[in-house]
């Protein structure tokens, strides 16, 4: 079958560029040939540049100030151009092939039927955020004409939260488009009960697609010449999306009681400078520093996904603001849900030296893996 995947629009940003390339692997190891529909950010005419930077900031942070990087971020174009570089040359290499570069409704709606596919897969990630999707329509495929043939599927899409925030308008119309879908299937548990509450849907709770392969295979992705771990390399990998003072002193606490020095995704020392480069280091230094760390403190969902992937000890603090759902549902999975902590005073020497059962975590691992992958068989056989 040739099959599109749309996600959302990928830049720089490690779990969900690797998200995608998981799901086409999986899809081209059951012998599909699986697309990247690149739905990129709509284009904003240089007007209303300010005013959507403005409401961008506003929907990220609330009614909290912008941190000074992130508008940095924004406003520093050579800068912005440097942190997408190596994720640039991922996506070009790795994510392929791929359709043209859709910027709007109107774009895809007129392009996406020269490619006859077979089957569109919405997911994963947070698709079905309204703040993070460009147009939210587009992510319950409204861009698909009614007498279309192309089956519809979700794997693991997620609402990013365990609250609504769709607008009634929103709601109405993704709950029409919802029904028309051959197969659902959420990545949080807490998205089948708004599946079923806000969309009138029934929905199946299946894994990451990044936790559909194997460590191997994300190892694969490295150069030969990257060099392997020593057996104890004595390093805190910091992985922050916000860097915050709470988090800060959340990670002296877990470097003190570990007994280990904290590094970022550069291999420089962290805690002091910011754990998030403003040019992001390739994706392959990022696999590396997860499978070489003897610990992991991270505020990252991916960053936790690949912690359990390479088994690795680990902390992750969540921001309640922000929604822990994602977090919840993933620790509950593998009974770690003591290792999502909100704030430094959580975090005790017993909880930083608690040993993780692997095997345990491992067995749940590879049941859940084989019931993911029999939903995504399944919906694609009756495709």
């Amino acid at each position: 079958m040739k099959i599109g995947v749309l996600t959302l629009p990928l830049h720089a940003n490690y779990g969900g560029n690797l998200q995608v390339w998981a799901l086409m692997t999986v899809l081209k190891d059951m012998g599909h040939d699986a697309w990247l529909i690149d739905r990129h950010r709509n284009h904003i005419p240089v007007w209303r540049l300010p005013l959507e930077l403005a409401k961008r900031a506003l929907l990220k942070y609330g009614a909290r100030r912008p941190s000074i990087s992130f508008r940095k971020n924004i406003l520093d174009r050579k800068e912005r151009e440097l942190y997408e570089l190596h994720a640039t040359r991922f996506i070009a290499e790795h994510i392929k092939p791929s359709t043209e570069r859709f910027h709007s409704t109107k774009q895809i709606k007129r392009g996406i039927s020269r490619h006859r596919f077979d089957a569109i897969i919405v997911g994963s990630d947070q698709v079905w955020r309204r703040e993070y999707a460009p147009t939210i329509q587009d992510y319950f495929l409204g861009f698909l004409s009614d007498g279309i043939s192309t089956k519809r599927i979700s794997y693991a899409a997620s609402f990013g939260t365990d609250n609504w925030r769709l607008t009634p308008t929103q709601t109405e119309v993704c709950s029409r488009l919802l029904k028309r879908f051959d197969s659902v299937s959420v990545r949080e548990s807490s998205g089948i009960r708004l599946c079923r509450d806000y969309l009138g849907v029934d929905a199946a709770h299946v894994l990451d697609p990044t936790l559909l392969l194997d460590a191997q295979r994300y190892l694969q992705l490295l150069p030969e010449s990257q060099p392997l771990p020593t057996e104890k390399s004595g390093k805190l990998f910091t992985y922050l999306l916000d860097n915050e003072p709470t988090k800060l002193q959340t990670l002296d606490r877990i470097a003190r009681y570990a007994g280990l020095t904290p590094t970022d995704v550069t291999g420089r020392l962290a805690g002091h400078a910011s754990s998030k480069p403003k040019t992001a280091p390739p994706v392959e230094r990022w696999i590396s520093g997860l499978r070489d760390a003897d610990f992991v403190f991270t505020d990252s969902f991916h960053g936790c996904v690949f912690s359990i992937l390479f088994n690795r000890p680990f902390v992750t603090i969540g921001n309640p603001k922000r929604g822990l759902a994602r977090f919840e549902s993933l620790l509950e999975i593998f009974g770690l849900r003591n290792r999502l902590v909100t704030s430094a005073d959580e975090v005790t020497i017993d909880l930083v030296n608690a040993p993780i059962d692997w095997d345990e975590v491992n067995r749940v691992l590879h049941e859940k893996r084989q019931s993911s992958a029999r939903f995504l068989a399944s919906a694609l056989a009756e495709a």
